[in-house]
């Protein structure tokens, strides 16, 4: 079933098992995906976890003294 907003599809009621298969899927190719980003960066330094935060909350990460 689709829901439509003025006639534009914005949402599908799917059953769960469909659901869960859908989101395994994804799961696997971002777990692809960061496997070879590893594989092509070797030993880059990696983002901090205040790098992280600051980039999903929009602030500027304080600076380590």
């Amino acid at each position: 079933m689709v829901i439509t907003r003025d006639g534009t599809a914005v949402a599908a009621i799917v059953p769960m098992e469909e659901c869960n298969e859908l989101e395994a899927a994804v799961d696997e190719l971002l777990a692809r995906k960061a496997l070879r980003t590893l594989a092509e960066e070797g030993d880059t330094p990696r983002a901090t976890l205040v790098d992280v935060l600051a980039d999903l909350f929009g602030t500027s990460a304080p600076e380590v003294t």
